[in-house]
């Protein structure tokens, strides 16, 4: 017996990612369903409901059929183009697909230089760019847009703990402590702004640090 439940679909907008997805696949396969096909003729109509069936709905899955059906056709009509064009061959579905995979990569690489630099945020926001050029996914890795975020969050998350233990460790009088700014000050103690070795820097201060955790993700999304 088939247990699975299949997620619910929301009466909702899309996200900017899930409009992104519509405009790719609407671009990409909106054609296979569109003039003459052997002894089959399909019209502009068809051209939505089965591109929506076929290809938009089973990627976005949380999302109800009629906003579907409405973002397709409102993507056909606002550019004509993709149908008039005809069906892609393979070789240009994969063209299009190593391009988008190229413009998120260039994101991708800002991402990584902004994560070994401690500037967590910024990683997270190139990170999103990233996303919006390629919502399937990064280049390298096999690696979900999701998992990298949860890299860059957990290092966000462990620096303000540790810029916390800092302060506490000053105003306890720690002779240890770099100062009151605890990690951001220990970040400019000899390296300079920007260098990878100041995320070791706060903890190296207070009770020696293995930077192996760090340094691992550092070069995951890297």
């Amino acid at each position: 017996m088939n247990s699975y439940t299949p997620p619910a679909r929301e009466n909702r907008n899309l996200t900017e990612v899930e409009a992104v997805r519509v405009a790719h696949l609407v671009a990409d396969h909106a054609a296979e369903f569109y003039g003459q096909c052997g002894p089959f003729s399909f019209g502009f109509d068809d051209a939505v409901r089965y591109n929506v069936e076929g290809y938009v709905g089973k990627v976005i899955t949380t999302v109800a059929w009629n906003v579907l059906y409405e973002a397709v056709a409102g993507e056909l009509a606002a550019h004509p183009e993709i149908l008039s064009a005809g069906r892609l061959t393979p070789a240009e579905l994969a063209a299009r697909k190593g391009a988008r995979q190229d413009a998120a990569q260039v994101y991708d690489d800002l991402a990584g230089e902004a994560f070994k630099a401690g500037d967590y945020p910024l990683a997270a926001a190139y990170l999103d760019a990233a996303e919006r050029q390629c919502p399937e996914g990064p280049v390298a890795g096999g690696r979900t847009w999701d998992a990298l975020r949860a890299l860059v969050a957990g290092s966000h998350t462990a620096m303000l703990h540790d810029e916390q233990a800092g302060r506490d460790a000053y105003a306890a009088g720690d002779p240890r402590a770099p100062g009151a700014n605890g990690h951001i000050q220990a970040r400019l103690v000899g390296n300079g702004v920007g260098d990878p070795r100041n995320a070791q820097c706060m903890e190296a201060f207070l009770r020696g640090y293995d930077a192996a955790a760090d340094e691992a993700a550092a070069a995951a999304i890297a």
